[in-house]
């Protein structure tokens, strides 16, 4: 099949969630970084990093983590993911997962990878429903699945993720029309359950 891993690229007009009330700041953090100006950006998101908002924390992360506007520093990306992820953020979410699952500014572990782009897939999150079909054909930190391969494909493919619909394709090809059939059934349980039955 050829997919071994699917690196999460995220841009960071994604991390911003509605409603915050100094919005105003993020988006010159914002502007900056779509303007280049890199060291303005991790500027204006660290104010907001430390004081708690997770989007502003993700974007710090990010930012570490592709080295723009600081030295890239996985350590530091991972501790600023973690504070947004535990506070619920998706993205940061998948990303600690895929940080955990490459072993980039952490020790590798499949598990921890699996736990925390479950957290994301199940709030929607199309990456991360994307990154779970990929561990689920190679059997990273779970049983090789293609049931449960497909299912996620599907469900990230429903929700926006293009290369899905090929994984999804792919991996069809491998299976019998009646586990294709089982999985579309677990992709739409997943789906109509809010993704509690997943």
């Amino acid at each position: 099949m050829g997919i071994t891993r699917k690196v999460l690229v995220l841009t960071c007009g994604l991390f911003f969630s509605h409603g915050w009330a100094h919005a105003a700041p993020l988006d010159k953090g914002l502007e900056a970084y779509h303007a280049g100006d890199f060291k303005t950006a991790l500027a204006q998101w660290l104010l907001f990093a430390e004081q708690g908002n997770a989007s502003a924390q993700s974007n710090v992360a990010l930012m570490y983590e592709q080295g723009k506007g600081v030295v890239q520093n996985h350590q530091a990306a991972v501790h600023w993911y973690t504070l947004a992820a535990e506070q619920g953020e998706a993205i940061a979410q998948a990303n600690l997962g895929a940080m955990y699952d490459t072993g980039r500014g952490v020790t590798e572990n499949d598990n921890t990878a699996i736990e925390w782009l479950n957290l994301a897939a199940t709030q929607g999150y199309a990456h991360a429903q994307a990154y779970l079909g990929v561990m689920y054909v190679n059997g990273e930190g779970v049983t090789t699945d293609y049931l449960r391969a497909y299912m996620w494909w599907s469900l990230a493919a429903d929700n926006g993720d293009q290369p899905s619909a090929q994984y999804q394709h792919s991996i069809a090809s491998k299976m019998s029309p009646a586990h294709v059939t089982k999985a579309q059934k677990m992709a739409t349980r997943c789906f109509n359950s809010d993704y509690n039955d997943c």
